[in-house]
């Protein structure tokens, strides 16, 4: 019953940062994530309107004459795991590249809802530390992933795979976006999960509405700021950094 409240909260938590990143004391922090969002959103778009028809076109080619109906069956499936995956690609991507910035925006959203002001430290030292944290939060990913990579290459238990994969991308978005939250509370990644694994819904009703809503046209847009404003939210309110 509270993992089932627990993935209403944290999909909620989602929506609250579309409102969040509107407060006239956080907005200013959320304009460069915000454009690095619709750069990073367009660009995959464009790509992957160019490439898209033709891959799922050559899929489904392979097809015997005998089983050349399935095409328009498979032609959704293969359009829909393209866009979930083109979405989890681009969301990652912005927010590595959005990096520098987003601690900023987190900040803002602790003291609108704290009243407590958060230091920033730009200088290079804090740059490497950083780059170091993300390195470790990468190698976590990847490892994560290895295991879905290999299913999804024997045949018949790839099927197993794919929903699989959306809990990975759940997962790791949630991870991914509360962890400047904790990071300014002092946590750093790995005692993040630690306190994930007690509150999996959170993590997996945030990530999951993340990812959702980043399939949706104008909305995706704001997701990484949304993402950011969200995930501080729901590490304030719900006390998860006095876990």
């Amino acid at each position: 019953m509270q993992t089932l409240k627990d993935l209403i909260k944290g999909g909620h938590y989602l929506v609250e940062g579309l409102s969040l990143i509107n407060q006239p004391s956080i907005r200013p922090h959320a304009l460069i994530p915000l454009a690095i969002n619709v750069l990073i959103f367009f660009a995959v778009t464009v790509a992957g309107i160019l490439w898209l028809p033709d891959w799922i076109n050559g899929k489904i080619s392979v097809l015997s004459e005998n089983l050349a109906w399935l095409s328009w069956i498979l032609w959704p499936i293969l359009l829909t795991v393209v866009i979930i995956g083109a979405a989890f690609i681009s969301l990652l991507l912005a927010g590595l590249i959005a990096i520098p910035f987003s601690p900023y925006l987190s900040a803002a959203v602790i003291n609108h809802i704290e009243g407590k002001a958060v230091a920033n430290d730009s200088n290079t030292l804090s740059l490497w530390a950083t780059l170091a944290h993300e390195w470790t939060k990468l190698i976590y990913f990847v490892r994560l992933a290895i295991p879905l990579l290999v299913l999804s290459l024997i045949p018949l238990v790839q099927l197993l795979a794919s929903p699989l994969w959306l809990l990975y991308a759940a997962w790791s978005l949630a991870l991914e976006f509360s962890d400047y939250a904790f990071e300014h509370k002092g946590y750093n990644s790995k005692q993040s999960r630690q306190i994930f694994q007690q509150r999996k819904g959170l993590a997996f009703g945030f990530g999951g509405m993340t990812l959702v809503l980043s399939m949706l046209p104008l909305v995706n847009l704001l997701m990484i700021p949304a993402a950011v404003a969200g995930a501080t939210a729901m590490v304030c309110r719900e006390r998860l950094a006095e876990a």
